[in-house]
């Protein structure tokens, strides 16, 4: 098989199946080693953080829309998830025992699953909406029966949102992520307790030593995005 037959499977299977992190990642590194394509090695351009006007401007123009969007998009920010694990959740994974609230994230980048403490400020909306669903769905948002968002389908919902409000085109969901770790670091949360959140498997022979309970990493949580969220809400 000739390096463009190669290439054009991969690409089939791509196109058909809406892959996870990992598995894309398996694609690629078959695809290389069987038509003997060096890895790039360009170096990627830095992720922009949006500003707080930015951001807020955002979260009204999604208040707006129907309570599972608006969820949606509040946990993307809130909770600093990258996409494809927040769009793996079950409902099976998000524990609301008072107190001790936390969702079970699989996978998390190089394969780590750990909780997740839940923030104060979105245990209500979320018991909420399990209410509305609990019975009729697998996945915590769903597209369809069963059928859990694409990353594709989450950016398209944020693009619209963000075409509305007449934002810039470099605001994604993934931007979210760097809005509330860039937060979190300024108000002084600590290393570790910046790791749990983020999923960020550096020094991780500290972290093999380490261990962080949700609920101490919660009070952190729950001192600090109460604030962001209301300066969200004023300065847009």
């Amino acid at each position: 098989m000739g390096k463009k037959e190669i290439v054009d499977e991969i690409a089939a299977i791509f196109k058909k199946n809406h892959l996870s992190y990992d598995q894309a990642t398996s694609y690629s590194s078959l695809a290389r080693k069987q038509a003997e394509i060096e890895r790039p090695t360009r170096k990627r351009a830095k992720a922009e953080t949006p500003t707080l006007i930015v951001t807020g401007r955002f979260l009204q123009e999604i208040s707006k829309k129907g309570m599972k969007q608006r969820l949606m998009m509040r946990m993307l920010l809130f909770m600093a998830f990258r996409s494809d694990e927040f769009l793996d959740i079950r409902i099976d994974d998000v524990d609301l025992t008072p107190g001790r609230e936390k969702i079970y994230v699989r996978k998390r980048k190089k394969g780590q699953s750990e909780y997740f403490a839940i923030p104060s400020l979105l245990v209500e909306p979320i018991s909420f909406y399990i209410e509305t669903v609990i019975g009729k769905q697998v996945y915590l948002f769903e597209s369809g029966p069963c059928k859990r968002y694409t990353t594709r389908g989450l950016r398209q919902m944020m693009q619209r949102c963000r075409d509305q409000a007449g934002l810039p085109k470099t605001l994604h969901p993934h931007s979210f992520r760097h809005v509330t770790l860039t937060f979190l670091a300024g108000e002084g949360m600590n290393t570790f307790k910046l790791k749990n959140v983020s999923g960020h498997l550096d020094e991780s022979s500290l972290i093999h030593y380490t261990h962080t309970n949700p609920e101490h990493v919660r009070s952190d949580l729950d001192r600090m995005l109460p604030k962001l969220d209301q300066i969200l809400r004023t300065v847009a």
